[in-house]
């Protein structure tokens, strides 16, 4: 069997389709970084961008305070936000890309 040029377009085209959307999260918006605050709980955080596409945990002291800080971050393309959670709640927010 022989493809053609115009199949093979087509199926190169339909696979890169299938990467593109495969690597974008439609979360990762300007809207949605804006509505995340300081001192928000990490279950209202999750509820606005989805579950994080990345996640870090590490223990320690902040100021001689015992706590627990996360970092969470949605990819989308170029596009990245970063929140930082001690002891469940936002510390600081970060976007890249935008």
């Amino acid at each position: 069997m022989r493809m053609t040029r115009r199949g093979i377009f087509c199926a190169c085209l339909l696979t890169f389709s299938f990467f593109i959307i495969g690597c974008s999260n439609p979360n990762v918006t300007m809207a949605n970084y804006q509505r995340i605050e300081s001192g928000m709980s990490r279950a209202d955080v999750v509820g606005i961008m989805g579950k994080p596409d990345d996640e870090d945990s590490g223990g320690g002291g902040i100021a001689g305070f015992a706590a627990t800080g996360t970092k969470l971050e949605w990819k989308s393309g170029g596009r990245k936000i970063i929140v930082t959670l001690v002891d469940d709640r936002v510390l600081v927010t970060l976007k890249k890309g935008f």
